[in-house]
């Protein structure tokens, strides 16, 4: 195959067929650059082998890699802009923490949908940056939507609001999110803090 390659690099087939090879042979590595190299000349069109190309690159540990793959085989029009795909680039960005590009893929994969996951993804990713306000307005959007994970939601937005320093909406956020089972002993104990903040910050503002 190397050899046919050789003679006929423009057959993408024979590229494919490579790459196969080299999995069989337990080297992924081969078979990514074998991809890489058809990638990058513009044969490699079919959706399969894209989704192969990213995992491959994931399985490589460099998500921003696998990320800007399916980024590029958008632009040259080979696979729709749509959720799956969003979604993937989203991942890998986080990954390969890079924030600022998963938190943007979010924020468009926000505006294409119905539900409300990609803004909750997005608060998590800004409130592990710190970026209370924006995180908050985003579980709020969530909050209007379809949520796979509503007990989540309402404690991160507990967290935002407690760290914003609106400790009664936090109180509201983080009792709504005791009610769910999978955060509940998380809310408690979010709780307990918040109201520890709210002491501390009355107590300060009476002794200034």
């Amino acid at each position: 195959l190397l050899e046919v390659v050789n003679l006929w690099p423009n057959k993408s087939g024979y590229w494919e067929q490579l790459a196969s090879v080299y999995m069989m042979m337990d080297s992924p590595p081969e078979a990514l650059a074998s991809l890489k190299v058809a990638f990058d000349t513009g044969l490699i069109e079919k959706e399969t082998t894209i989704k192969s190309l990213f995992q491959l690159a994931m399985m490589q540990d460099i998500p921003d890699h696998a990320a800007r793959l399916i980024q590029k085989a958008m632009d040259r029009g080979l696979i729709d802009r749509n959720e799956i795909y969003l979604d993937l680039i989203a991942r890998a960005w986080v990954s390969a923490r890079e924030i600022k590009n998963a938190v943007e893929t979010y924020s468009e994969l926000s505006d294409i949908v119905d539900h409300g996951e990609p803004l909750r993804k997005m608060a998590n990713l800004q409130i592990n940056s710190s970026q209370w306000e924006q995180a908050e307005n985003n579980l709020q959007k969530a909050l209007t939507r379809k949520l796979e994970k509503p007990g989540e939601t309402w404690l991160l937005l507990g967290i935002a609001q407690s760290e914003l320093g609106k400790f009664d909406s936090a109180r509201s956020s983080l009792r709504k999110a005791s009610a769910y089972e999978s955060v509940e002993r998380s809310a408690s104990s979010w709780l307990r803090y918040s109201q520890d903040m709210k002491r501390q910050a009355e107590w300060i503002s009476k002794n200034r």
